[in-house]
């Protein structure tokens, strides 16, 4: 019964590494077939899509001179506040920097002044 129960496992555990092994395969293949650009004709629009062009497009309405001078006056002001922002980014990043200098200067004079003092 013993050498039963271990045949079992032996052939249980060939079972494993067999499916584990075609596993690894399947996974190498398609790693492999990722990697293969399609074809042209997979890219290609199909010509009824071509046909049905002028039904598909929208027709637009021309925009309103109002509309388009609100647009503009929005686009002017959002230019502005990104510009602001911009600046403002700026100068935290000289105060950042300003502040980093000055903790490294002070720990440079504090080193002079600690290793004078050992001598």
């Amino acid at each position: 019964m013993v050498e039963e129960e271990k045949a079992r496992s032996c052939h249980y555990s060939s079972k494993r590494r067999k499916k584990k092994k075609k596993n690894e395969k399947q996974i190498r293949r398609l790693e492999k077939n990722a990697r293969q650009l399609k074809p042209i004709e997979e890219c290609e629009v199909p010509l009824s899509l071509l046909d049905e062009k002028l039904k598909r497009e929208r027709q637009l309405t021309p925009l309103s001179q109002d509309l388009l001078d609100k647009r503009a006056l929005l686009e002017k002001k959002w230019c502005n506040f990104k510009r602001e922002q911009h600046l403002a980014d700026l100068q935290m990043l000289d105060r950042i920097s300003y502040c980093q200098q000055k903790a490294l200067d002070e720990l440079q004079r504090n080193r002079r002044n600690y290793i004078m003092k050992q001598f």
